[in-house]
Order: structure tokens, then C-alpha cells, then sequence
């Protein structure tokens, strides 16, 4: 996925809860020494010694820790005042920071937090030696310009961001269908590392869906002013593998990656999919190595795309013939959601 001689991050999981979480953390670390390899742990002393222990054999290792900062989940989750969430952040982080030296820090349910307190601890955990600051919209509550407004605060209000180099990120949940939407929201103001996933796979209604957020980034490149650096060309065959793997279907709409999103079945997109290849739609498939038929025939395809489709298949169909042809498509057709070569052939049996 990436090129090569590129390090890139990725966690590979949370060391602690058991035999198995560690054992596919420390197999990533070890196998992939071309990853910063990232272990989530929470706040506390004995599972940040767990995640390192976990990335003994990583070339770069980081260890991920992440404590609550909104009332809710101090007040009714951790039972903890403010004074020991602070508290709490800053002396694991610095354990942590003395067992690696790349420490990423979380202030789960950012979004939902009092900015004043959030900005304390953003402060009190980089002085720490955490330089990675994730903001995570962790029940997926805010809207696009609320996180580009607190990417912004945390960037300018906390001078220690600046002053230690910080790299501030937003990890954004879907419940409302915004996950990569505010993941653009927040790089548009300043933020340089997402927390994404494969397909959008995660809790609930999923994260942020990494190839959405890639190709944003690609296709409106003098928007947004970033790059990246991932071979794009694999993202098809990465959502397949993963799919695969955890046996869970890549739905046919899913954008970028899904069997459908190339695939033009109405009449009048072929007709103008056949003058220009961005005529309905916004990025070739090849760049992101989508392999499907891209002129499926539906209900909604005409005569023309049908003889066109059948001469590819070998069948040279006269004018007076087409009507009866069409015909008989059509009774498939409102049967399926696209037809195949297959029931193409059959068609042509009959």
C-alpha cells in the first residue's frame, strides 16, 4: 500500500486485554519493520508496560495511551475529578515516554469536552513527552465546522503545540454519516495524521473510511493543498483482502472500493461516459485498482447500449431485430439490479 522506503503508522492493536491482542500486535511490529507500529493502551502503568513489551521487536515503535476528558465520562465512566485526569495523563504518558520515544496521546470524547479543560491537558501531556495529539470524535457528535474550529483552537491556543512540534489528529466515528467529512474537516484546518480504517470497519457505524479520505485528498488536491503518499493503485485489492479476511461483504456503493462505484448503467451516463471518462465521475477507476465491468446493463440502459454490449459479446444484431432483443432484455432487467454477460448469452438463446 505504501511506497517503498515510506514509513507510515499504524496500530496495530490494544496489547493488553489479552494473550491473543498482544500476540497480533507483536507479530505486526515484528513483521513489519516498514511501519511506526503503534500500540493502543490505556492510562495506565500496566498496559503501557504491556504494549511495550508488545513492540520489543519494532523498528519504530509507539506506544497510544488515551484518557477521557469530557464530564460525562470522567464524572459517570472514570468516577475521576478533573485534577486527577490530569494528573493521571501526564504521569502515564511520561512513564510511557520512558519506555519508547514516540508517545501518541487521546482525549477521548474530545468533541464532547469542556475546550478550556481539553487545552490543560493537551498542555500538561506534551510537556510529558507526547508528541502526537489525537481528538477523537468518539461518539461520532460533531459536524465538520466543529472540528475544523478545534483542530484550530488546539493548534493556536496551546503554544507547546507549535513550540515541540506537535502533530494534532482526529480520529472521527460515522453514527451520523460524517466520519470523513470531519476527518477532511480537520486536515482542511491544520491536522496531519487521521486515525482510519479499512472499508470504515470500527465500532458502531464504523471510522472514517481511509480510501475516502485519500482520494479527497487526491481528486480535490487544490482544496485541500496536502498530499499523501500511498499507492493508490492497491486500494482496490486492500478492501478486498480485508473483506475477505473478516468475512464481512464491501458493500456495492461503498464509495471508492464498492462494485458499483464505477459502474454506469443508465442509458444516458454510457452515452456520456463514452465522450468523456469524467462526464459522471470524478477519478479514473484504474487509479485506485478497481477491476468490475464499468458499462453494466440495467433497467435504465437503452437499445444502444444494449447492441453495443452484445456486439462486445460476438452477437451482431440487426436494427429490425433489436426491438424483440430489447424486449426480452427488459423482462430480465426488472428482475435484477444489473444484468451479466451471463443473462446476456441467455437471452440470446431464447
Amino acid at each position: 500500500m505504501f511506497k517503498e522506503g515510506e514509513f507510515r503508522f499504524c496500530e496495530a492493536g490494544f496489547a493488553a486485554p489479552s494473550p491473543a491482542d498482544f500476540e497480533s500486535v507483536r507479530l505486526v511490529a515484528a513483521e513489519v519493520p516498514e511501519l511506526v507500529c503503534c500500540s493502543f493502551a490505556r492510562a495506565l502503568p500496566q498496559d503501557i508496560e504491556v504494549a511495550a513489551r508488545a513492540l520489543e521487536r519494532a523498528a519504530h515503535p509507539r506506544i497510544h495511551t488515551f484518557l477521557a476528558t469530557s464530564d460525562l465520562h470522567l464524572e459517570r465512566k472514570l468516577r475521576m475529578s478533573r485534577s486527577e485526569a490530569l494528573e493521571r495523563a501526564a504521569s502515564t504518558a511520561r512513564f510511557a515516554h520512558q519506555l519508547v520515544e514516540d508517545v501518541q496521546f487521546s482525549a477521548e470524547d474530545a468533541t464532547r469536552s469542556d475546550v478550556e479543560f481539553l487545552k490543560l491537558m493537551v498542555r500538561e501531556v506534551i510537556l510529558a513527552g507526547v508528541r502526537t495529539i489525537n481528538l477523537p470524535d468518539t461518539v461520532g457528535y460533531a459536524m465538520p465546522h466543529e472540528i475544523a474550529h478545534l483542530v484550530s483552537r488546539i493548534m493556536t491556543e496551546v503554544p507547546e503545540v507549535r513550540e515541540y512540534g506537535v502533530v494534532v489528529s482526529v480520529h472521527c466515528h460515522d453514527d451520523l454519516g460524517l466520519a470523513t467529512a470531519n476527518s477532511l474537516a480537520g486536515i482542511k484546518a491544520g491536522a496531519r495524521q487521521v486515525e482510519c480504517t479499512v472499508n470504515g470497519i470500527g465500532e458502531r457505524a464504523g471510522n472514517a473510511h481511509y480510501a475516502e479520505v485519500v482520494m479527497a485528498l487526491e481528486t480535490r488536491a487544490e482544496y485541500y493543498g496536502v498530499g499523501h503518499r500511498l499507492d493508490t493503485r492497491k486500494i482496490g485489492q486492500t478492501a478486498k483482502l480485508v473483506s475477505s479476511i473478516i468475512g464481512k461483504p464491501t458493500p456495492d456503493t461503498l464509495a471508492i472500493v464498492g462494485e458499483h462505484v464505477f459502474a454506469h448503467g443508465a442509458g444516458i451516463h454510457q452515452h456520456g461516459m463514452l465522450q468523456s471518462p469524467f462526464m459522471y465521475q470524478v477519478m479514473l477507476p484504474e487509479t485506485v485498482g478497481w477491476v468490475a465491468e464499468q458499462f453494466p446493463l440495467s433497467a435504465q440502459s437503452g437499445r444502444h447500449g444494449l447492441q453495443k454490449r452484445l456486439a462486445h459479446l460476438g452477437y451482431d444484431i440487426r436494427e429490425n431485430e433489436l426491438p424483440l432483443v430489447y424486449e426480452r432484455f427488459m423482462s430480465v432487467a426488472v428482475e435484477r439490479v444489473l444484468v451479466s454477460d451471463a443473462d446476456l448469452h441467455q437471452i440470446m438463446q431464447l
